[in-house]
């Protein structure tokens, strides 16, 4: 299982936010950046997600956070390789 680490004070725009996914993950250029992206590369990771600094992430983003959060809880649900923790 691979282990990485999201930093919530880096996601200050959607594009910050799923630019810091991108890096994170090591995905290519072509990583859509968006909500549906997020969740097919999630949903079939076998990997534990940490993040920190989740509440400059939510005073950022505001409802937008919260909706990537919950792409992360689904996928924790729905795929028992993937774990996520704050």
């Amino acid at each position: 299982m691979v282990n990485y680490i999201l930093d919530g004070s880096k996601m200050t725009s959607r594009d910050e936010a799923h630019e810091e996914i991108r890096r994170a993950f090591q995905l290519s250029e072509d990583y859509g950046r968006n909500l549906d992206a997020l969740w097919d590369t999630v949903s079939v990771m076998d990997a534990e997600v940490i993040f920190e600094n989740i509440g400059c992430m939510k005073a950022a983003l505001g409802v937008y956070a919260e909706k990537i959060l919950d792409v992360f809880k689904e996928a924790a649900q729905k795929n028992p390789g993937f774990r996520f923790r704050t």
